[in-house]
């Protein structure tokens, strides 16, 4: 596979960089949200670094709904196996 593809830029290991550093934490989930944003680390974030190309949505939660959840999950799998099928024949330029 060569270059980003339609998705953007790949996610280079220095990139880590540009993540901001933890807040206070206390140990607790009643701030996760708070510390994600703060270093940077929310499915947003993450896609917007390359890091993550798609977020699968947990409607509410992957818990109360597995086996949808499941065919979601599935469904961007083949989907990104497909993109990699059609990027192997790829010229590198």
């Amino acid at each position: 596979m060569c270059g980003s593809g339609p998705r953007g830029r790949r996610w280079r290991p220095n990139d880590r960089a540009r993540l901001r550093p933890a807040g206070r934490n206390d140990g607790t989930l009643d701030r996760a949200r708070e510390t994600a944003t703060n270093q940077g680390i929310r499915a947003t974030d993450l896609a917007r670094l390359g890091v993550a190309h798609r977020v699968i949505a947990e409607l509410p939660d992957a818990a109360a709904e597995p086996k949808a959840f499941a065919r979601r999950l599935v469904k961007a799998i083949a989907y990104e196996l497909a993109d990699m099928d059609e990027k192997v024949n790829e010229p590198c330029v």
